[in-house]
Formats: structure tokens, C-alpha cells, sequence
């Protein structure tokens, strides 16, 4: 029984750290973050901190893995055809929008280290590669259905995917759920006034 306490204890604590990090990468970069800084805000030695992890990229690894989204991304990403398109791409920039406002310190840390960073470049990258090609697979089937035009599926998606990243990255992160459905409205519906067959 005691050793159980002991163990959740520990993980609790590990998760604190991971979450600490995350907060201070985001706020002050990877860089300019150092291990004692996790340690102070953490409440704990630097010492203690060397008892989860070997090194700061180590506690940078591990807070890619438990904050990382792309599993929720794949399971937003299923896509139900009965739906009209801008339904559809109403749904999805909503579910990804209400996604970043919930993990905005991770998106936060992902874009300002993936200009410095090729790992996390990397991983930015295969957050939207993995929603430009489902929803770049989307488009193509409604096209085979000749709902819309010809064109390039895959730009198409990672055009509509990356504005979102922009849009929140830029302005969005101070809106309140309404603004976020103006903008999307506005956008889809321009984006549908010029895919969508007359």
C-alpha cells in the first residue's frame, strides 16, 4: 500500500514537471528556460528534477508526449459525407479550434520553437500533414462526386488547416467562442463560394 502511495505520488509529480515545462517553454522559450527555472516554479530541487529526467531536452520530450493532440486530431478528422461541405468544415474548424484554446500553451510553444527548432519544426509539420491529407481526401471524394471543382485537394486542405493555426496563433487566442464562429463562417463560406460547382 505504501509503496503504491509512493508511486502515485511520484507520477504526480513527474506530471507536475511536465506541465511546469510546458508552461515555461511556451511563456519563455526552450532556450531561455533552464532546468533550475522548472525546479523553482515547480517547488522542488534541481536535484529532484535529475530523479525524472536526464536532461531539459529529455523533459522537452516528454512534454511532446503528453501534450501532443495528433491522436484527437485523427479521430476530429473522421468525416461523415451526408453532411454539405461547409457543414463539415464548420464542425472540424470548430472541434480544432475549441482543441488549441484547450492546449494553447502546447500550440504556443510548437510554433515559437519551430522557428528555431527542427525537431519541433518536425513535429508542427505532422500536426498539419496529418489533417491535410485526411481532409485533402475529403475534398477528392466530394470532387468524384462532382460537387466541386478541380483543383489541388491536398493545398486546398493544408490552406484551410494552416489558417486556422494562423488565425489562432494571431488573433484568435483572445476571442470567445462566438468570434471564433464569425470567423469561420466567413471564411468557409468564401472558401465554398469558390470550390463548389454552380
Amino acid at each position: 500500500m505504501i509503496n503504491l502511495k509512493q508511486s502515485q505520488r511520484s507520477a504526480q509529480r513527474k506530471d507536475k514537471l511536465i506541465d511546469t515545462a510546458l508552461e515555461l517553454f511556451s511563456s519563455k522559450g526552450y532556450t531561455g528556460t533552464t532546468v533550475k527555472d522548472i525546479a523553482k516554479k515547480s517547488g522542488v530541487t534541481d536535484g529532484l528534477i535529475y530523479h525524472y529526467f536526464t536532461s531539459k531536452e529529455e523533459i522537452l520530450h516528454a512534454v511532446l508526449a503528453k501534450h501532443n493532440f495528433l491522436e484527437e486530431v485523427r479521430h476530429i478528422l473522421q468525416f461523415h459525407d451526408e453532411l454539405p461541405i461547409n457543414q463539415t468544415l464548420f464542425k472540424l474548424g470548430e472541434r480544432l479550434l475549441e482543441l488549441m484554446v484547450s492546449k494553447t500553451s502546447f500550440v504556443v510553444m510548437v510554433f515559437g520553437e519551430a522557428q528555431r527548432n527542427k525537431m519541433m519544426a518536425k513535429r508542427l509539420e505532422e500536426l498539419i500533414s496529418e489533417g491535410v491529407i485526411a481532409l485533402g481526401g475529403y475534398f477528392e471524394g466530394r470532387a468524384e462526386q462532382g460537387e466541386i471543382k478541380d483543383l489541388n485537394y491536398q493545398l486546398l486542405a493544408r490552406h484551410f488547416i494552416s489558417s486556422l493555426f494562423i488565425y489562432f496563433m494571431t488573433y484568435g487566442r483572445n476571442c470567445n467562442k462566438k468570434e471564433h464562429n464569425v470567423y469561420l463562417k466567413t471564411v468557409i463560406q468564401a472558401l465554398c463560394d469558390g470550390i463548389i460547382k454552380k
